[in-house]
């Protein structure tokens, strides 16, 4: 029988559902449309998380909200839709809980035979089809579900299909992402991703500590060897401050991020699996204003596909293949409780 945990008890449906009026008095999802451009906009609640998915760009998650304290970094540009092809990332990166990057492209922008590639690519550009929510009773308690595709096409190039699905369950704090990525081509394609995790304030502070997987951590350039040794601590906003990107590469079937702020006492896991996505990239820019830290597991290098190219390290999908990927983003007390709303 289900049962789900909410407001410090265990419930039967049936004993939950004679206290309200309709399941969406505790878990709901709200569509709207921005009057101010910024597209289509999907409010959910599932108490204790409350996010905004963002249809028309490729459902990334914009603000997110654990017990009502933001989670997120969001960048002055906001979450206007781009229509296509992304020709200047920084005037369209709106920050946000999480932004995918790729798929013909992850990192620095590159040329091949004659086709220019954006910055982080193109996904975040797209707009989702066939874009749904559903709540249900399943084994675990009650799970309400946002999910959609969006393809990425080019006449005379790739044709990839994005099956994307968001579920969370009443009374959890963990939102759960599956993709599934499929090669509906005739022909090999590139497959670049990267989930660009962006934290932000009061989740970062100064004394917010980051545990990643055990590794060697690697500096992409001179800026980020000045803070190596700080990697996995945040600090005040500096002026002037050049981000700093860093690299490891946990193996196993699973890894685990944890992000802690023991002043605010609440912390957040990211578990997925090293297997889907080799790379984790950290991007660390305490700058004012620009105060994030970004946690963005990966299957390609910030350097550009040119790069991976070069390197032999290409990941392709056959005709016909299709890729899955799993992440976990779960929030809690630092006292360990278990979280309840």
């Amino acid at each position: 029988m289900a049962r789900t945990r909410y407001a410090e008890r265990e419930w039967t449906p049936e004993a939950l559902l004679r206290r309200v009026g309709d399941i969406r008095q505790l878990a709901r999802v709200e569509e709207a449309v921005a009057s101010d451009g910024s597209g289509r906009l999907w409010r959910v609640d599932v108490s204790p998380l409350s996010l905004t998915v963002l249809p028309d760009r490729g459902l990334d998650v914009g603000a997110l909200w654990y017990r009502g304290l933001p989670m997120a970094w969001i960048s002055p540009t906001g979450f206007r839709p781009q229509g296509g092809a992304r020709s200047d990332w920084f005037s369209a990166f709106g920050g946000g809980f999480l932004t995918t990057c790729g798929l013909d492209n992850v990192g620095a922008p590159c040329r091949e035979e004659g086709v220019d590639y954006p910055q982080h690519g193109r996904y975040g550009s797209l707009a989702a089809e066939r874009a749904a929510w559903s709540g249900a009773w399943r084994e675990g308690g009650y799970e309400v579900r946002v999910e959609g595709t969006v393809r990425q096409a080019r006449v005379f190039g790739d044709n990839l299909l994005v099956r994307r699905r968001y579920s969370l369950r009443l009374g959890e704090a963990t939102l759960v992402l599956d993709d599934e990525v499929a090669n509906e081509g005739y022909a090999p394609a590139p497959l670049l991703l990267l989930y660009h995790v962006n934290l932000g304030f009061p989740l970062l502070d100064e004394e917010t500590v980051l545990h990643f997987p055990p590794g060697p951590v690697e500096a992409r350039d001179a800026d980020a060897r000045v803070g190596l040794a700080e990697a996995g601590r945040s600090g005040p906003p500096a002026s002037g401050m050049r981000e700093q990107v860093f690299l490891r590469r946990p193996g196993g079937d699973r890894a685990e991020v944890r992000v802690d702020n023991p002043r605010l006492g609440v912390g957040l896991t990211l578990a997925y699996s090293p297997r889907q996505l080799p790379q984790l990239w950290q991007w660390r820019m305490l700058g004012e204003g620009t105060y994030v830290m970004g946690v963005e597991p990966a299957n390609a290098t910030v350097l550009g596909r040119a790069a991976q190219r070069a390197e032999g390290a290409l990941d392709m999908l056959a005709p016909g293949e299709t890729r899955s990927f799993h992440l976990e983003f779960s929030f809690r007390d630092l006292d360990g409780s278990e979280a309840a709303p």
